[in-house]
């Protein structure tokens, strides 16, 4: 090895420009790397993270955020970016010194050409608008175009399968059903979707297209999977828009300010997983000390734990593709299912012995919603796990009169529990830290 590059190794990285806190400004002329016709210069934030690369992490400010280009903040929520910071080089930043912003405005705005590679792309396609627009929300008109781009694009008929999921806990058998048509007569249904005619061995049927699966070599398997998914909302429309701007609209006649959301860190991390191993403990400290001592707490708690966790995966199952998105279509009912299960079965569990040893339960309700003021905005742990309700207090008035009834019982009883619990929550927190980690990844690019 040459002296000269044991030189440079043995010396130290030169020391980072800006720190955390300071206040920056986009130098003139710089653009923004995914989208060439939207320049950034005389933007202004504040350093949120320093990279070892000599990589910053800005906040634009309140103000920046209001001269943005509408055009860009809508790019920003359609490819899923975060719009209110920005990954920059040392050399694209200067010290912000304060007086009034130059933001640098785009001169003419140039939209991506659509891809026949992206879903979304692809139904742009259908309705004739640019990667700048939102597809249109699902509604009569909207429907009747994609109808009338089925009719001419649609192979058919073709054998395929019906699989409606009507309901979790009774799915209908999947048939082999021969597709023969889009339908001609009533067509489509914001319900239901576009609706198609199958044979079958009964005879022929009108069903929705949505609950049939095609060959994924069949040419129709992408055009049901591009409608499916504008259909289902798993893309981005003009309706999440305006849910979003109906949103800020209730914030700000409440009077409240929107604040810019921080990204995810690794002590928010921990932060969870702590949350996740006290709740556990709690949770069984409390079930544990009321079955100890109490005759019907076992049978309370069996009986509110199965029909919470049902009424609660049934209402979960009902909004299963919207919520879970991102699992394989016929997995996604099964997935929030499971999830509703867990849930509800925990808070049923809990009120279960909570209707027992109600006593106890009323008086430390009574008594939590006396202390809320005094610990209101107080960023206490308790707060963290059981925040803004009464379900805390009530809890421990649920162990006091365990240990009324028979301190000996109760006191192994939450012993038992609290172990059982912590066991629960660090296997939870085991299955929760590859997707908390993923979170920190994706909100800090």
């Amino acid at each position: 090895m040459s002296k000269q590059r044991m030189k440079r190794r043995l010396e130290p990285p030169a020391p980072a420009k800006f720190k955390i806190g300071d206040r920056v400004r986009v130098k003139p002329g710089i653009q923004d790397e995914d989208h060439p016709d939207i320049p950034l210069g005389g933007w202004a934030g504040t350093i949120s993270e320093v990279h070892k690369r000599g990589m910053y992490s800005v906040r634009w400010s309140q103000e920046t955020l209001a001269s943005i280009h509408p055009i860009y903040k809508r790019r920003c929520a359609i490819d899923g970016n975060v719009l209110e910071e920005y990954w920059l080089g040392e050399e694209d930043m200067e010290p912000d010194l304060g007086g009034p912003l130059a933001i640098e405005q785009p001169i003419k705005i140039t939209p991506r050409p659509l891809s026949a590679e992206d879903q979304s792309d692809r139904v742009r396609m259908v309705f004739g608008v640019t990667s700048d627009d939102l597809l249109p929300a699902v509604d009569e008109d909207s429907l009747e175009t994609y109808y009338d781009h089925l009719v001419k694009q649609m192979k058919l008929p073709v054998d395929a399968r019906h699989c409606p999921q009507e309901d979790f806990l009774n799915p209908s058998p999947l048939r082999r059903i021969k597709v023969v048509a889009l339908d001609g007569e009533i067509g489509w249904d914001e319900d239901e979707g576009i609706l198609c005619k199958i044979h079958t061995a009964e005879g022929e049927e009108v069903v929705s297209l949505t609950d049939i699966e095609f060959r994924r070599s069949d040419p129709n398997y992408q055009l049901l999977a591009d409608f499916s998914a504008w259909f289902c909302g798993h893309l981005l429309s003009e309706e999440d828009e305006e849910d979003e701007e109906e949103k800020d609209n209730e914030m700000e006649d409440d009077g409240e300010t929107s604040e810019v959301p921080k990204p995810a860190t690794r002590r928010d991390v921990v932060l969870v997983l702590l949350e996740i191993v006290a709740f556990a403990m709690s949770f069984g400290a409390v079930v544990g000390s009321a079955v100890a001592v109490m005759p019907w707490a076992r049978w309370a708690a069996c009986i509110g734990g199965g029909v919470g966790g049902m009424i609660v995966a049934v209402a979960h199952v009902r909004y299963a593709r919207k919520k879970m998105s991102f699992v394989v279509p016929r997995l996604q009912k099964v997935a929030d299912g499971i999830i509703g299960v867990l849930t509800g079965t925990v808070h049923g569990v809990l009120f279960g012995i909570m209707a027992v040893a109600f006593i106890g339960a009323v008086l430390g309700g009574i008594l939590g919603v006396m202390l809320r003021r005094l610990v209101r905005g107080r960023k206490w742990m308790v707060l963290r796990v059981f925040p803004n309700g009464i379900l805390f207090p009530a809890a421990c008035g649920v162990i006091v009169q365990a240990f009324y009834m028979g301190r000996a019982a109760a006191i192994t009883g939450l012993e038992y529990g609290a172990l059982i619990g912590l066991g629960s929550g660090l296997f939870l927190c085991l299955v929760a830290l590859p997707f908390a980690t993923i979170a920190v990844r994706s909100t800090s690019r």
